[in-house]
């Protein structure tokens, strides 16, 4: 049986990456076998999350008794709050099932040291200006997007490191992102 395939897909906070994500397994879904990994976090659900389709929404208490019970294959603090990966991908990814793990920068560092056969994908926009608006738009306060364009910048940097990620994909314009990441993902699973 042939071994499934994991992508990796990082970006700045508000840059899209789980929207073109999302859309990217739902047109891929009669093609290829693939689905996205439902991370948990100890973040508060932003307008229109669900729990258990966007995000597994959980306490810091069931956190840390799921860290210390090993069910994480990685975990990273982001934006002072919690995200983790169920470490039962492995097994799945044996059984010839392929994912797609939307995670930061931290994270990406993690992935590649844990699956060294992780496919890794950069999602970017086009400028500050850009991402700063699509962090209004989406409801972030002042402070937190203040935040979040620090952080972005220094990505930014750390992104374009070489030999770090496998593939760069500017999020402009949405349909030919989707696009471009269907065929990046359709290209290495088959």
């Amino acid at each position: 049986m042939k071994t499934g395939k994991i992508f990796i897909i990082a970006a700045p906070s508000g840059a899209g990456k789980t929207t073109v994500t999302n859309e990217a397994i739902k047109r891929m879904a009669n093609k290829i076998d693939i689905s996205k990994v439902i991370t948990y976090t100890t973040r508060s659900p932003r307008t229109g999350e669900i729990n258990g389709k966007d995000y597994h929404f959980i306490s810091l208490k069931d956190f840390e008794n799921k860290l210390k019970n090993n069910f994480f294959l990685e975990t990273t603090k982001y934006s002072g709050e919690f995200y983790g990966s169920p470490a039962s991908i492995i097994n799945d990814l044996k059984l010839g099932k392929s994912f797609v793990i939307v995670t930061d920068l931290v994270g990406v560092k993690e992935y590649k040291k844990l699956l060294s056969n992780a496919i890794l994908i950069w999602i970017t926009i086009p400028s500050l200006d850009i991402l700063k608006e699509r962090l209004i738009k989406r409801g972030d306060d002042k402070d937190k997007i203040e935040k979040r364009i620090e952080l972005a910048i220094k990505e930014f940097k750390e992104a374009e490191k070489p030999r770090l990620f496998d593939y760069k994909i500017i999020n402009n314009i949405f349909d030919q992102t989707v696009a471009e990441l269907c065929k990046v993902i359709e290209t290495n699973v088959n």
